[in-house]
């Protein structure tokens, strides 16, 4: 925002504190709206019209800008820090200190908290923001598949081992009871699918920071009468004549 301070009295406040990114983007969108009455009103000859239009959208701009804030909405530091996720001085956000590099602004602050949460409710939560700094996550997109991978890797990994240990009580028991042996495949079945999940994932951040880009090297080789060719290498080959002279002949 530009121009000078601006002071708004507390009932503004309150109600602004209230709302969150989502509300701030249907206020921009209400004063792109009323930007756009305002220029038809002018466009008309109404004048009047078109100051108030315009002064309406200016203020639904301002609003959801200041919900964009952070500061609008805690009186704790926004920093950063690892993982490209973001942690505000709120009670709600005390067990996360990661933060975003760049624009902190309110709906960035929602989406990464969201991402936070639904990785710690998976178990996830370290892993995944140690891997999304691991290859330097460059977006949201790329922070979302880090943490899915890791998901993968921590159900693998408990997968495998839940199968071990039924295949330790299977052995125990003197092999008797089957069905332990049959629920150990299942597990490692599981296990198998989760960690091609995770190899998957990795190719799709190849791909991604590829471009989806294929390299493909078409080699020309021309061949003369009599002649032979072999692409991986060379063969020396012998003509009729120095057949002959190596068998005696003239």
């Amino acid at each position: 925002m530009t121009g000078e301070p601006l002071t708004l009295d507390l009932p503004t406040q309150e109600r602004l504190s209230k709302l969150g990114s989502g509300d701030a983007v249907k206020m921009l969108q209400r004063a792109r709206e009323r930007s756009q009455t305002a220029d038809r009103k002018r466009a008309e000859g109404d004048q009047i019209g078109s100051v108030y239009e315009q002064a309406e959208a200016d203020r639904l701009k301002l609003e959801a800008e200041l919900i964009l804030d952070p500061v609008m909405h805690t009186t704790g530091r926004v920093t950063v820090g690892n993982g490209g996720e973001i942690a505000i001085g709120t009670r709600e956000m005390s067990p996360y200190i990661d933060t975003v590099r760049q624009h902190p602004d309110m709906l960035v602050a929602d989406a990464s908290r969201q991402r936070m949460e639904l990785a710690d409710r998976a178990n996830v939560l370290q892993l995944g923001l140690d891997a999304a700094a691991t290859v330097q996550a460059r977006n949201s997109t790329e922070r979302m598949l880090m943490h899915q991978m890791a998901a993968a890797h921590v159900a693998a990994m408990e997968l495998q081992a839940e199968a071990r240990a039924l295949m330790r009580t299977y052995k125990r028991t003197g092999y008797e009871h089957q069905h332990l042996s049959v629920e150990a495949g299942r597990l490692m079945n599981a296990s198998a699918r989760m960690m091609d999940s995770y190899q998957r994932g990795m190719l799709t951040l190849e791909r991604i920071r590829s471009g989806g880009r294929q390299t493909v090297v078409v080699q020309h080789v021309n061949v003369s009468d009599g002649g032979q060719a072999v692409v991986a290498g060379q063969v020396k080959t012998k003509t009729k004549q120095c057949r002959r002279r190596g068998n005696g002949g003239d």
